[in-house]
C-alpha cells in the first residue's frame, strides 16, 4: 500500500480516531493547517498519514509507535462493521493492495476475519526498550547497536510465551 492508497483506505473507512499529545497536535496543525487538540481527534486519510510520519516531535521510536497506533485504529474501526459492510470494505480495498496472495487465499482470509478480529491485539518494538546502545560511526552517523541475543529472547517470549524460553 503506497501513501496515496493509505489515505484512500482511511477515507473509505470514514476516518479513524487517534489519541494524541498536545505537542503532536500542534506540530500537525502547524504543517497541515488542521485544528487538532490534545486528546482524541478524528482524522481523515491525509491527516492520519501525516500523523504516522511525524518525526519532529520526538524520535523514530515515537514515529513507529504512531504508525502502530494508526494501524490499530484502522483495525478497531473495521471491528465496528457488520459482516456485509466488512465484505464490501474488503472488496473496495483490494485494488489498493499489492500482494502475491491469490484471490482464493484472500477470500479465505476474509472469511476468517470476523473470528480473528476478536483476538486481543498486542505489539512489540524491536529493538526493545533498554536493549540497544546509541553509537556514532565515523563517516556513517548515529546508529543503534542492539543486544541481539536479548532482542531475540524477548521476541521469542512475545511470540511463543514464557515456556518457549526453556528450549
Amino acid at each position: 500500500v503506497n501513501f496515496d492508497n493509505f489515505e484512500a483506505i482511511i477515507d473509505k473507512m470514514g476516518g479513524i480516531d487517534i489519541d494524541m499529545s498536545a505537542e503532536v497536535a500542534e506540530e500537525e496543525n502547524r504543517n497541515m493547517g488542521s485544528n487538532l487538540h490534545e486528546g482524541v481527534n478524528h482524522l481523515d486519510g491525509r491527516l492520519a498519514l501525516y500523523y504516522a510520519r511525524i518525526r519532529a516531535t520526538d524520535s523514530d521510536f515515537g514515529r513507529t509507535g504512531r504508525q502502530r497506533q494508526v494501524v490499530e485504529a484502522m483495525i478497531s474501526r473495521m471491528k465496528e462493521l457488520n459482516p456485509v459492510e466488512f465484505s464490501k470494505l474488503m472488496y473496495d480495498y483490494l485494488p489498493f493492495v499489492e500482494t502475491n496472495l491469490s484471490d482464493g487465499d484472500l477470500l479465505a482470509l476474509a472469511a476468517m476475519a470476523p473470528a480473528i478480529m476478536n483476538y486481543e491485539m498486542e505489539t512489540m518494538a524491536v529493538p526493545n526498550i533498554d536493549t540497544y546502545e546509541d553509537q556514532t560511526i565515523q563517516g556513517s552517523g548515529m546508529v543503534l547497536v542492539p543486544d541481539l541475543p536479548e532482542n531475540c529472547r524477548l521476541l521469542r517470549e512475545f511470540l511463543y510465551g514464557q515456556e518457549s524460553l526453556d528450549l
